[in-house]
């Protein structure tokens, strides 16, 4: 049964390759002329580069001395489609001496010239070996002779001691692969739990095998050999996509977990841990300590008795005297930090936590993945599960909050996009950590009121007032500091409104805290058709239909954090007209990503009209199967930012 089952396997395997949209012959150096004459990959016509063929087997065993290794061999064969895919065949590898090396590097271009094909090697002086930081060594080289057109081929080998440091094997790119093959083969002494991500087919099998492995006193000894196959073919690129944090997570791609190694059930190492042991490992690492420090910065004239206040003013005494550098990370050094005035968020979370500490207030470290990283896994337990620390915060009241102290676009209990995740891990010095969740933490609204008063001649003159909440208000800061200054972001604003701007002033866009606004008082004309006004009620669209355009997505749409939207505008009819007509009312939902608009226009029937939309999302990420869904949401959505009031001359 076995037998017939691997049969099948294999014959499946078979039918894969064949189905590749390019035949290749795979052997190295095997490029046949119609690669070489290929001039587009016609299931995406947009690529600038198509690998044709990958690579990659991996050998994890015990050398003739009875120690673990990894072995790695990759192989790859691309082809140059577009001017812009030209850089594509350069690479950088990194290793540490003295246990691993980077071997056995060949590249070659072959070209077209003159109806025959022509080879460009790469020279060994041209493979560059540089230290990075102390053992940390890179190797770098790239294909010569590289144009529109060529075929470059790849492999190298790479070997070293850390069996436990193989997460895995990807079968996807940032580019199209033709036909992607890998291999993992390993004693049955370790032991695996591996688990599939992504939404491709992969033909996969498993065969056992014999391995001959050379001693060092010149005997030979056999072990048996677990063989893990892979084979996708047509594999579409993993484009960027609007509202994605992080589509490398979603590719095509197998997880190998090592949970233990057991030879003959003598040797027994156990590699699985829990959470708990995460926990004591982060203690031991010396980690937690560095958050109840006696504080070098004297906080006693800040406090007051409002928490929030007192919370607020502390993280703003630290940030005032160390910048932060733009960095995370999980390991703080806050009296280097402190010195050097500059740190990243783990060192400036560190500082302000030893300051609420001497103020009389419970912190406790809080580590998380932000979302750009992708998602912590259940299978995945191990402190690299973690690259940034936030803090929660206990006042004399009881009250827990959480803050991300070194975003200037935060506030106590507003975390930042990336930071929105539902399970952060709660690390104190002592006992077993727990699991928080940290989407939900605030309610977070937008509020936009417009008051346009239309002139007899057909000039609109309009009022705005824009106010963000919790995270809105660090949306709206963010989009503010992405500007030189004030005249930069009038003029933008005037740009996508169609508006002309005659005053603007801000609130709060430079505080920290969890509001901010924006005023300005603006003119633009309306259309007019003889006796008829046409007055378009949204002059600014808050959703626009090229978000998501494209009728097909291979990842979630993330939204950075739950809200509400209101945008409200009351319209003054001058003197002398009346209103022709109103869009009719309308009311929508996407019930399974809790989704929801509404807009109603109402006239008092004299002189004022109002028009009011609101929106609403309920949850951070809409999945794939229910994106067309989602989208036809999203199309209405936009539309109503298109309606027209009509008023009439009388």
């Amino acid at each position: 049964m076995k037998n017939l089952l691997l049969v099948l396997l294999l014959a499946a395997a078979s039918l894969a390759s064949q189905a590749q949209s390019i035949p290749v012959n795979t052997k190295f150096g095997a490029v046949s002329d119609a690669e070489l004459e290929l001039t587009e990959y016609a299931q995406d016509t947009s690529a600038a580069v198509l690998v044709l063929y990958r690579h990659r087997d991996v050998l994890i065993s015990l050398n003739g001395q009875g120690e673990f290794y990894r072995k790695e061999v990759f192989q790859e064969r691309v082809k140059i489609l577009k001017e812009s895919g030209k850089s594509y065949p350069e690479y950088k590898l990194y290793y540490r001496e003295p246990q691993d090396f980077v071997t056995d590097i060949k590249v070659v271009t072959y070209n077209m010239s003159g109806g025959k094909k022509t080879t460009d090697k790469l020279s060994k002086k041209m493979i560059f070996d540089e230290e990075v930081s102390g053992k940390i060594h890179s190797v770098s080289f790239a294909a010569e002779n590289v144009r529109v057109g060529s075929v470059v081929e790849v492999t190298y080998t790479q070997k070293n001691p850390r069996i436990a440091d193989f997460d895995g094997i990807s079968l996807q790119d940032d580019v199209p692969l033709n036909l992607c093959e890998a291999t993992v083969a390993y004693i049955p002494c370790f032991i695996y739990n591996i688990h599939k991500r992504g939404t491709l087919s992969c033909v996969n099998y498993r065969e056992l095998g014999k391995e001959r492995v050379n001693t060092s006193g010149g005997g030979v000894f056999e072990m048996n050999q677990v063989i893990d196959h892979y084979r996708a073919y047509n594999v579409p690129a993993m484009k960027d996509a609007p509202r994605c944090y992080c589509p490398d997570f979603y590719k095509l791609a197998y997880d190998y977990d090592l949970r233990a190694y057991d030879f003959d059930g003598e040797h027994h190492q156990d590699y699985s841990t829990t959470w708990e042991n995460v926990d004591d490992q982060v203690r031991k690492a010396g980690i937690i300590k560095e958050f109840y420090d006696k504080s070098r910065i004297e906080a006693g004239p800040l406090v007051t008795d409002d928490e929030v206040e007192t919370i607020t003013r502390i993280r703003n005494l630290v940030c005032a005297l160390v910048t932060w550098n733009g960095k995370r990370g999980i390991s703080p050094q806050p009296a280097k930090a402190f010195k050097a005035h500059e740190g990243n968020a783990c060192d400036i979370a560190a500082l302000v936590a030893e300051c609420l500490g001497d103020a009389g207030y419970k912190v406790v470290p809080v580590f998380l993945m932000t979302r750009d990283r992708g998602e912590i896994l259940d299978h995945q337990v191990k402190i690299d599960a973690f690259n940034t620390v936030v803090l929660q915060v206990t006042g004399p009241s009881g009250k827990v909050r959480y803050i991300d102290p070194a975003s200037a676009g935060t506030a106590v209990d507003v975390m930042a996009g990336r930071c929105t995740v539902k399970r952060a891990r709660v690390i104190p010095r002592e006992g077993a950590g727990k699991w928080v969740d940290l989407s939900k933490l605030s309610s977070n609204r937008y509020i936009r009121t417009d008051t346009l008063s239309v002139t007899s001649d057909g000039i609109i003159h309009g009022r705005t007032a824009e106010t963000g909440f919790n995270s809105n208000a660090g949306d709206m800061k963010a989009a503010y500091s992405r500007f030189s200054g004030k005249a930069d972001f009038i003029s933008q604003i005037e740009t996508d409104c169609g508006i002309e701007i005659d005053s603007l002033r801000t609130e709060g866009m430079d505080k920290w805290g969890p509001q901010a606004s924006v005023h300005y008082t603006w003119q633009t004309p309306a259309v007019r058709s003889g006796d008829l006004l046409y007055i378009r009620p949204f002059v600014d669209k808050l959703h626009t239909e090229s978000t998501f355009r494209s009728p097909e997505r291979m990842v979630p749409v993330d939204f950075p954090f739950s809200e509400t939207g209101y945008y409200s505008v009351t319209i003054d009819v001058p003197e002398g007209w009346a209103v022709e007509s109103l869009p009719p009312t309308v009311y929508f939902e996407e019930k399974n990503v809790k989704c929801q608009a509404s807009m109603r226009a109402v006239s008092d029937g004299e002189h004022t009209v109002s028009v009011n939309l609101r929106y609403s999302n309920g949850q951070l990420q809409v999945p794939v199967d229910e994106y067309q869904e989602f989208r036809k949401y999203w199309e209405r959505l936009c539309g109503i930012y298109n309606v027209t009031i009509v008023l009439k001359k009388i």
